[in-house]
């Protein structure tokens, strides 16, 4: 079984970190992960244009001025399936979605497939929660939540122990 972790939290909650401690913590266990955002080819563009890839107020903006085009497009859940099906190898795979209309797309798509089982991940952090909320985040059931509220080995621990519940599925 393959698994497609969708994951979502605040600018700034730590959702790369705590994907970066499960990919390392993964690779261990001789499993490969991949982390893959929804603003990747939004990113391209930007980069294209000699962005120096820092994230201001207004470039993440502009990211996400392109992202909601590509969902209203339909381009960037159609690229993100490509990607699954031409990457087979990857046994996890973390996939970061703002949009909780996209997430519940994707959870929907993959429902009672034998291949890829999809789990929705929450990166809580209560400092960024005056952040506005322009996608309604908060108001999505997700499959797990993990709560950054401590030291960076806290969050590491918690990383390990979300790996540890996918491991036992298989």
């Amino acid at each position: 079984m393959r698994y497609l972790v969708v994951v979502n939290g605040f600018a700034g909650s730590g959702k790369d970190t705590f994907c970066g401690y499960c990919e390392d913590y993964l690779y261990k266990k001789d499993k490969i992960a991949y982390i893959k955002h929804s603003s990747d080819f939004a990113k391209t563009i930007l980069f294209l244009m000699d962005w120096n890839g820092e994230k201001t107020p207004e470039t993440r903006k502009l990211l996400a001025d392109i992202v909601a085009f590509g969902e209203s497009t339909g381009s960037n859940l159609k690229e993100l399936f490509g990607f699954i099906d031409r990457n087979e190898k990857l046994d996890v795979i973390f996939y970061h979605e703002r949009n909780p209309k996209e997430i519940q797309q994707i959870v929907d798509y993959y429902r009672g497939s034998q291949e890829i089982a999809v789990f929705t991940l929450f990166v809580k952090r209560d400092v960024n929660e005056s952040e506005k909320d322009r996608w309604g985040i908060q108001n999505f059931n997700y499959d797990i939540e993990v709560l950054n509220d401590g030291t960076l080995e806290d969050l590491e621990k918690a990383a390990k122990d979300v790996c540890d519940f996918w491991l036992k599925g298989e």
